[in-house]
């Protein structure tokens, strides 16, 4: 829930919805991204429209249009994990990797120029495939 509105993950049917903001005249964009090695397996269907929307979001993160946060290190659980302890590890790696960034995506938001670029060495838009 966010605000009262029930809200749940796009998953393969629209992982990464940056574009549809976009055409809804949203200029600025924040993406959390979410990488799992076995998810190249159900995007197959969809390889071409996720690697555009993925490439639409660094783009638009390089021009300083989006702010995307994407995992630092990889994620550790299935797609079906019901194990609380490692569902609870993985949100702790969330809070966390999305934290040591706060500050950076706090400066984005109030519009200060190269806030939102990744820093050099991090993980490309396409390594999530």
């Amino acid at each position: 829930m966010v605000e009262g509105s029930p809200c749940v993950d796009g998953g393969v049917s629209d992982s990464t919805p940056i574009s549809r903001a976009v055409e809804h005249g949203h200029p600025r964009n924040l993406a959390v991204l979410a990488r799992y090695a076995v998810l190249h397996t159900a995007m197959l269907r969809r390889q071409a429209a996720y690697r555009a929307s993925l490439d639409l979001g660094a783009s638009m993160e390089r021009a300083g249009s989006a702010f995307v946060l994407r995992p630092v290190r990889p994620l550790v659980v299935g797609r079906m994990e019901r194990d609380l302890t490692r569902l609870e590890a993985l949100f702790r790696q969330g809070h966390d990797e999305t934290m040591a960034r706060m500050a950076g995506l706090e400066a984005w938001l109030h519009g200060q120029p190269g806030c939102g670029r990744a820093k050099p060495g991090s993980p490309s838009p396409s390594a999530s495939l």
